[in-house]
């Protein structure tokens, strides 16, 4: 996927657990450099994320603004048991970002 500067990104995951009794989470990983974790349903983390749900098609979507070259990464979203912090499913979209 590949998005101007400055544009915004819409990354949707569908999963097959219950979005309304467990959680999910959103990672990224930028090349080389370790995971980084956005924030989770009910949390918006770094002001320029947002993350909504709409459990009638389990569907987890998360959305950027003004987003820039530094944050071309692999963007994960994850099942996560909130007690261990075990993260159980993994989807994988690739996003990348032109220079301007």
């Amino acid at each position: 996927m590949t998005v101007q500067p400055g544009q915004p990104l819409t990354i949707s995951c569908k999963v097959s657990y219950s979005i309304t009794s467990l959680h999910t989470a959103w990672i990224r990983q930028p090349a080389g450099k370790t995971l980084e974790w956005i924030g989770y349903i009910h949390n918006s983390l770094k002001n320029k994320f947002s993350i909504s749900k709409d459990p009638a098609s389990s569907i987890v979507t998360l959305t950027g603004q003004s987003l820039q070259t530094e944050d071309t990464a692999v963007y994960y979203c994850a099942r996560i048991d909130i007690q261990s912090l075990y993260y159980l499913y993994l989807f994988c979209c690739h996003c990348f970002f032109l220079s301007a």
